[in-house]
């Protein structure tokens, strides 16, 4: 059975149509009503609460919506999670839907270290080559990792391109160890 989140995710997605600029003010206001309801602590009671209806808490999220200017989509959504008693995964879902969304639009999200920080020029070249690499569009996250000693690690998914001379130093090692031991 699949995660509740991702199937969410999708139904959000499927309902949410238009250009990117819609989408990226559609998770603006997601992560805005996620903010809200960490610190709103009796919108997030009532609408988790089961001594209030359905009806109620579907007026409650539509004054809340007109208020604050949200999307029909998201609205939409919040409705679903709250008529079963999901409220609370709603970060998990527009997580989840964000980074579908990137897939679906051919972004590559890629988490990047590197040994020191880079120039403007030098991380503008790392981005076009990543981008060539990946046959997409990059959005790459920098972090500093003196660990990694020279060169760098781009993580994209689950999977890890290591191109570090820490790496290059470790398979050295693994193979002047095989040569001793045979």
């Amino acid at each position: 059975m699949s995660d509740p989140s991702t199937r969410y995710a999708q139904a959000l997605l499927d309902g949410a149509k238009g250009p990117a600029s819609a989408a990226t003010a559609l998770f603006d206001q997601g992560r805005d009503l996620v903010k809200l309801l960490a610190t709103e602590d009796d919108l997030r009671r009532f609408l988790e609460s089961p001594a209030f209806g359905r009806d109620e808490k579907r007026e409650l999220l539509a004054a809340v919506g007109a208020r604050c200017g949200y999307e029909p989509a998201l609205l939409n959504l919040c409705g679903a999670l709250v008529d079963n008693h999901r409220i609370g995964l709603l970060a998990s879902v527009l997580h989840r839907a964000e980074r579908l969304w990137r897939r679906r639009q051919g972004i590559a999200e890629l988490e990047v270290s590197v040994a020191r920080p880079l120039s403007e020029g030098e991380e503008s070249d790392l981005r076009r080559a990543l981008a060539a690499c990946f046959g997409k569009t990059a959005e790459a996250r920098f972090t500093v990792d003196p660990a990694v000693l020279e060169g760098l690690v781009v993580k994209k998914d689950s999977v890890c391109y290591d191109a570090s001379l820490r790496n290059h130093i470790r398979l050295l090692r693994d193979r002047l160890l095989d040569v001793k031991g045979r």
